[in-house]
């Protein structure tokens, strides 16, 4: 019996830590793509125009 808590509480630590490793990455992707915006509303450039 101890054993198989032992396996679920393993389960999931390792679920959680998959977990907030993926928030992490979501969250670093969000955050370029953000930045992304707002320096293309900051410099709105017209497509087919050679960057200045």
């Amino acid at each position: 019996m101890k054993d198989y808590f032992a396996e679920r509480f393993n389960l999931a630590r390792y679920f959680l830590y998959c977990q907030s490793f993926w928030l992490k990455k979501l969250l670093s992707v969000f955050n370029q793509t953000n930045r992304l915006i707002v320096n293309l509303q900051r410099h709105p450039r017209i497509p087919g125009q050679c960057p200045p």
